[in-house]
């Protein structure tokens, strides 16, 4: 179980961003709230917190969704339901995905003597590192970005996992991961999200990890290390 004050972080971060308070997300609402007019978006986002749920819409699809939602085979989270709704509208639908969060009351982490924080003069390594994971799964994996720490483990000379992150909302370490495809599954993953996590930690952070509810090797991970299953979120791209 995370501290009062870890989950109080956690709570506040998404009530800010839901625009909602935090009593709220221990309620048992359906919650429908438009996009901010001053930040224009055509994207939705779903959210479900045990039992309460919010749908974040463009303003201009609010009564349309406001009508749909009333319905009795309304299932928010459901891909399916969306493209329903949306018909030509709808893009892509990222989820549902587990959001879990850990601090150090919960995270269990692994020894692994082959990781350590990558430094820029492992740059190169990790440039054929993402080639050889592919441009989908190093999108996905949010690496990208040179500012964060990255932990890398090694199989001998060869990078074959990497996992870092970056801060959202000063309190959270949202964790990125991805491993090499000839090495998936012999525990490297776990190994780099237990170096990163310890990182992070250290720096006062609670740490948060995102994954597709249907990705089991990641949620095992997540499972492993103790994080704690927090919510669902979708993301429908129009």
């Amino acid at each position: 179980m995370m501290l009062a004050d870890s989950i109080d972080r956690v709570d506040s971060f998404w009530a800010q961003q839901l625009a909602i308070t935090t009593a709220m997300l221990h309620s048992q609402q359906l919650l429908l709230v438009p996009h901010p007019e001053a930040v224009p978006s055509s994207s939705i986002l779903v959210f479900q917190h045990r039992s309460f749920t919010c749908l974040r819409v463009p303003p201009s699809q609010y009564n349309t969704i406001a009508n749909a939602i009333m319905q009795p085979d309304t299932v928010p989270l459901a891909p399916q339901w969306w493209q329903h709704l949306l018909q030509d509208s709808f893009a892509e639908a990222i989820g549902p995905a587990y959001l879990g969060y850990a601090d150090r009351s919960d995270f269990r982490p692994i020894a692994a003597a082959s990781i350590r924080l990558l430094t820029p003069d492992d740059d190169p390594v990790l440039r054929a590192f993402a080639v050889a994971v592919g441009p989908i799964a190093w999108e996905h994996s949010g690496l990208g970005d040179q500012a964060q720490p990255i932990v890398g483990c090694w199989d001998t000379d060869l990078l074959v996992a990497a996992a870092g992150y970056t801060v959202w909302g000063a309190a959270l370490a949202h964790i990125g991961v991805t491993t090499h495809p000839a090495f998936r599954g012999q525990g490297y993953g776990k190994a780099v999200v237990s170096g990163i996590g310890q990182h992070a930690l250290a720096h006062g952070y609670v740490l948060q990890y995102r994954t597709l509810r249907a990705n089991n090797p990641s949620l095992r991970i997540a499972a492993a290390l103790g994080f704690q299953d927090y919510g669902t979120t979708l993301f429908i791209t129009q």
